[in-house]
């Protein structure tokens, strides 16, 4: 039997996870998880159990991938769901995991996006659904702690990907609907 080829998507929030997991996740032979890393998942009562899953995935990522009957499998994955993050995605590059770079050019979007989101608590929507009718007061300061935020989260992403085989995709460029 082949092993299953395997990815991660690595990214920031509100860079275009949910819409590339769509697009992969309509391919037959592809299936792409969530954030099955994140720390607030409850797929165990053990805080113990899932800090020292963070430490070392590679067995949880082991049974995700056994769960899926398709012959490619991946999943979504912030730098911060890892305690080391460049120890952890260089085991799992040695392992061979694929690693895709997802970026989001517009850091401004990325910003209000997150601030309207944890405001509102809807945080994914889908083509034909209702606009939210959400009235929002963002400051100024808010704003801007937002943006220092994600610049130095994208300057920590591009050094962490830096000496990794990764391939890049760009939300603008790759993902975004332009016609």
């Amino acid at each position: 039997m082949h092993e299953k080829k395997k990815f991660l998507i690595l990214a920031q929030s509100r860079s275009g996870t949910q819409l590339l997991r769509a697009l992969l996740n309509s391919h037959p032979d592809i299936h792409c998880d969530g954030e099955l890393l994140h720390r607030n998942l409850q797929y165990t009562g053990f805080r113990w159990l899932r800090e020292l899953l963070r430490l070392y995935p590679e067995p949880l990522l082991h049974h995700w991938q056994n769960k899926a009957s398709e012959p490619v499998f991946g999943f979504n994955m912030m730098f911060y769901h890892m305690i080391f993050p460049k120890p952890t995605l260089l085991r799992l590059v040695n392992s061979n995991w694929h690693v895709i770079h997802l970026m989001r050019e517009d850091l401004l979007q990325i910003a209000l996006s997150f601030l309207i989101a944890s405001r509102s608590g809807e945080w994914h929507r889908e083509a034909g659904d209702r606009c939210p009718q959400h009235t929002f007061t963002i400051t100024p300061a808010e704003l801007e702690r937002e943006l220092i935020k994600r610049s130095k989260w994208r300057s920590f992403e591009i050094e962490l990907v830096k000496d990794i085989p990764h391939r890049e995709v760009l939300y603008e460029r790759d993902l975004l609907y332009n016609g």
